[in-house]
């Protein structure tokens, strides 16, 4: 149980209960979610990044490559990788919801359709969050967390209740008060093992060097940290999308009620 701030006491968040729920959502349809993940995160990603690695050859040829083309470049391309992320975690989201009480029925083609329809609204969500988190970080680093942890979960809300994307922040603050520290708990447990495959894998295929070094080389910044990013981004999102279900089930006894309505 954790204390609330009113002094009562909250049912316990259980990260073992979240990583169950997730991990049978990526039993069931891991294989079509990575797939899918690959062409929307991974290709996107390796395009854009032999795209940029093209631009700024063209640019130092012609007239050296200029720090601010280079940084407004640099930042819409990466908004445009942050908004592919949000697609893969909202059909994530998606399939873990519809599939809670019985995941092997959850549709993922069904569920990749409702989120391509509400592609605008993820993509606004996505400019704000990156916006908000990074004047957090600018200002200090703990509003910067807070604000990553508040609305870590605005994506599903946003699915899985038919929100708008500011509604669906602040439904997310909501969900996560009394909660972030198990929710940053699991952020933990989710991501650690994955940064470590990460750094192996920079080891494996970045080169001599340093860790910076190896992560810009050619062959990690434009075949493995697509793939690798494809594959832990639908491991990530499957955990956040469990962690919205397991709050909503704690503070409002489940949202079942209300799923065949939504996803009709």
């Amino acid at each position: 149980m954790a204390a609330t701030g009113t002094g009562a006491f909250a049912p316990r968040f259980d990260i073992q209960t979240v990583i169950n729920r997730a991990m049978a959502t990526l039993r069931a349809h891991g294989v079509v979610l990575v797939l899918g993940s690959l062409l929307i995160i991974g290709a996107t990603m390796s395009g854009s990044r032999f795209l940029l690695q093209s631009v700024m050859t063209a640019w130092t040829a012609a007239d050296g490559v200029g720090f601010t083309r280079t940084f407004w470049l640099t930042e819409v391309m990466g908004m445009f990788d942050m908004i592919c992320g949000a697609l893969v975690t909202a059909w994530v989201a998606v399939v873990v919801i519809t599939g809670q009480a019985d995941p092997a029925g959850a549709d993922p083609g069904a569920a990749l359709g409702l989120v391509f329809r509400r592609a605008s609204p993820i993509a606004i969500q996505t400019f704000i969050l990156a916006v908000g988190m990074i004047f957090g970080l600018i200002l200090l680093v703990v509003p910067g967390v807070l604000l990553m942890l508040g609305w870590a979960l605005a994506t599903p809300a946003m699915m899985a209740e038919r929100l708008s994307p500011i509604q669906a922040l602040r439904r997310s603050w909501r969900l996560t008060r009394g909660y972030r520290g198990g929710v940053f708990a699991l952020f933990l447990v989710w991501v650690v093992p994955l940064l470590v495959i990460e750094v192996l894998l920079a080891k494996l295929f970045g080169g001599p060097g340093t860790f910076v070094r190896q992560l810009a080389s050619p062959s990690m910044r434009l075949w493995v940290l697509p793939i690798v990013g494809a594959f832990t981004h639908v491991v990530f999102a499957a955990g956040l999308a469990s962690a919205y279900v397991e709050l909503v089930n704690l503070k409002e006894g489940g949202v079942a009620s209300r799923i065949g309505e939504v996803f009709a």
